[in-house]
């Protein structure tokens, strides 16, 4: 299975040095980088995939979440830009992690760097286009959550549980703060090309919505309706990642396939995530802010262990 190298705490990416594309990946609120991971799997061979982290989630839990959308996209454009010059480059947005798309490709523009070959924007309208008057961010918990469930981006074994819950939504607050509060700037179109995703059933953002994302830029632009709700990006994964492989790539290197394969590693202690407590290793309370009971309780919620002690 694939795995992230994590160059910069903010950037992930599943190495392919022969790849002559790379796809940076930005998540939706309450996600982190883990949420693309699969995409390796199933992703051209061709093409290299990049995976945001953003603060306060698995290997930067500790770091207090961001919630101010200029200063998240300041330093994701400073994590990028090295890596825009020697390689075309395309970026992929789900619902707030299409606007942060839009803002880096702009920020990108304004440090005078080469432009994304493409813009994959998901589940979100325009950012000229007025938005939800209900602001997650500043509902009580209790409020929170059940709007969480209505919307069905948590799944129901995290939000029924309370100390996930716990655990979980100041990230979520956060999160909604930055994609909230955010106020578009009317500026010059962009130049790179556009294809906006919506699902057939998404009862939040409809195909009509994101359609609006054709006035933003100069270059081509296509609407694509793929299978399933607000949060098609998990569930019609292959779907999606076949329209991007097209997008980006000649006829001939189109095909999908699975990562390259690896030498075979060495054989380690058991991982936290399936790890009896015993196994747990104790530097996470000797030597970092974990303990083992967090490392297990918080693993469940991403699907890997966060102590970089248990990880190594």
């Amino acid at each position: 299975m694939a795995t992230f190298a994590f160059d910069t705490p903010c950037l992930g990416r599943v190495r392919r040095p022969n790849a002559h594309h790379r796809l940076f990946c930005l998540p939706f609120p309450g996600a982190a980088a883990s949420a693309f991971l699969p995409w390796a799997d199933v992703l051209p061979l061709d093409v290299e995939l990049w995976a945001v982290q953003l603060p306060g989630r698995e290997d930067r839990f500790v770091e207090p979440p961001q919630t101010c959308f200029e200063t998240l996209v300041d330093e994701l454009a400073d994590a990028i830009a090295p890596h825009t010059a020697d390689t075309p480059f395309a970026l992929f947005g789900h619902s707030g992690g299409a606007l942060l798309a839009f803002e880096l490709a702009r920020a990108l523009r304004k440090r005078e760097q080469p432009a994304p070959t493409r813009l994959f924007l998901s589940a979100e309208p325009p950012p000229d286009v007025p938005r939800s008057a209900t602001k997650l961010h500043t509902l009580d918990d209790a409020e929170l959550i059940r709007q969480l469930r209505a919307r069905g981006g948590t799944p129901p074994e995290i939000a029924e549980n309370e100390e996930l819950m716990e655990l979980l939504l100041p990230v979520l607050r956060a999160d909604f703060t930055w994609y909230e509060t955010y106020e578009y700037q009317p500026g010059p179109q962009l130049e790179s090309p556009v294809t906006a995703f919506v699902g057939h059933d998404d009862p939040i953002v409809g195909a009509e919505a994101v359609s609006g994302w054709r006035s933003h830029t100069t270059g081509s632009f296509e609407a694509r309706g793929v299978t399933g709700g607000h949060f098609f990006v998990r569930d019609a994964m292959e779907e999606i990642v076949s329209h991007v492989a097209r997008a980006l790539l000649p006829p001939a290197l189109e095909s999908v396939g699975p990562s390259p394969r690896r030498r075979p590693q060495r054989e380690e202690r058991p991982r936290c995530r399936t790890a009896p407590m015993s196994a747990y290793s104790t530097s996470c309370v000797e030597s970092c802010a974990w303990t083992p009971s967090t490392c297990a309780r918080t693993s469940s919620i991403w699907q890997r262990p966060l102590c970089p002690s248990c990880r190594s």
